[in-house]
C-alpha cells in the first residue's frame, strides 16, 4: 500500500481543505487524501527591504501525487465541489457566504480561516437557470464538525493502516495548457489509466473513467 505523506521545511505551515469543506491544519509527515486541497504558507526574511515576507503556495492532491496549482485553480476545484454538494444537499457549505450575482454568475466567498478568501463561481450553465435563484434556495450549513486530531506522525484517528486503497504509480506527466492559461498535469499510470489535475476530470470524469479533453489532447 502506498501512503502519502506532506513534506514541510521549518518554516513552513499551512492547512489543508477536506473534500467536505472543512480545515484541518497539517504539520511535516501528515498523510494526505486524493482531493485535498493543500495551502501552504512560508515565512522569508528580506534583508533588502528589511521586512519578512509570507508568501502561499497551493497545491492539490490528485492520483497518489501532490499537484502545484494557483489560488484560482484552488477556487475552481472549490467552484465544481460546491456545485456538487448544494446540488445534492440543498445546503450551503461550511464557512461561505452569498455575496453577489448577475444574470450569468452568482458569486460566493469561502473563508477557510481568517487570512484566505476564495472566491466561488456558480454559473448558469451549471444550474440551468438562474445561478443566484439557485444559491439562494440552499438552506443553511449544518453545524460544522471539528477538525481530526490527528495523532502524532500524521496517522488519524479512525483511520487506520491498510484502508487506503493502492495508488497506481506513475509513468509519464505531461504539462497541458487549459483554455484559460491555466496550466494542468496530465499522467499515465503503470496500470493504464489516466488523471488529470483540471476539476472536471477530478470530481466528474474520474469517477466514471472518463476522458477529459486535456488527456484526450495527449493521447
Amino acid at each position: 500500500m502506498t501512503e502519502l505523506r506532506l513534506e514541510l521545511d521549518e518554516d513552513e505551515w499551512g492547512y489543508r481543505i477536506t473534500t467536505d469543506f472543512v480545515q484541518e491544519k497539517v504539520f511535516n509527515n501528515w498523510y494526505l487524501k486524493d482531493g485535498d486541497l493543500l495551502v501552504i504558507k512560508s515565512r522569508e526574511y528580506i534583508a533588502d527591504i528589511e521586512r519578512t515576507v509570507v508568501s502561499t503556495d497551493y497545491k492539490v492532491v490528485v492520483g497518489g501525487e501532490i499537484q502545484a496549482t494557483d489560488k484560482r485553480g484552488i477556487s475552481d476545484i472549490l467552484s465544481q465541489r460546491m456545485f456538487d454538494h448544494m446540488e445534492k444537499s440543498g445546503t450551503m457549505p461550511y464557512d461561505t457566504e452569498f455575496k453577489k450575482a448577475s444574470k450569468n454568475i452568482a458569486t460566493l466567498e469561502f473563508k477557510p480561516d481568517a487570512y484566505d478568501t476564495f472566491q466561488i463561481k456558480i454559473r448558469k450553465e451549471d444550474v440551468g437557470g438562474d445561478p443566484a435563484e439557485f444559491v439562494g434556495g440552499m438552506k443553511p450549513a449544518g453545524k460544522k464538525p471539528e477538525a481530526k486530531a490527528d495523532q502524532p506522525g500524521g496517522q488519524p484517528r479512525g483511520q487506520p493502516r491498510g484502508q487506503r486503497g493502492e495508488i497506481p504509480e506513475t509513468v509519464h506527466s505531461f504539462e497541458v495548457a487549459g483554455s484559460k492559461g491555466a496550466i494542468y498535469t496530465v499522467s499515465e499510470h503503470a496500470d493504464g489509466s489516466w488523471s488529470c489535475t483540471c476539476s472536471h476530470f477530478m470530481f466528474r470524469l474520474s469517477k466514471s473513467g472518463g476522458h477529459c479533453k486535456h488527456i484526450q489532447q495527449i493521447k
